[in-house]
């Protein structure tokens, strides 16, 4: 049986390091501007309520900026928030597209 520490585990591996950073580079290129404050926080909420209709805590962004520390990875309701906003359908491809991309990029 699996129990609620078991699954938050299970989803701390799932959002690794390359996920979080496709996620974050993503976030910043569709804003178009560096997130390293606070204030980019709140403006970044703003501008995904503006463009998907959904709130993110700019203290949810923070965390995942690593502005302040986090205890737990982002829900699967606000990785999809922010997929939308960059124009994915999920966090899973838009990692797989940027993976895509990198890749192709090595190649040339």
């Amino acid at each position: 049986m699996l129990t609620p520490e078991l699954l938050l585990t299970m989803r701390r591996v799932e959002f690794d390091m390359e996920q979080k950073a496709a996620i974050k580079g993503e976030l910043e290129r569709v804003f178009g501007r560096c997130i390293t404050s606070s204030r980019d926080c709140i403006d970044l909420s703003d501008d995904i309520f503006r463009k998907t209709q959904k709130q993110i805590n700019p203290n949810t962004l923070r965390r995942i900026f690593g502005l302040v520390k986090a205890e737990y990875p982002p829900s699967q309701s606000t990785l999809d928030i922010l997929s939308k906003y960059c124009g994915f359908y999920s966090v899973e491809e838009l990692y797989t597209t940027k993976q895509e991309v990198n890749n192709i990029d090595i190649v040339q």
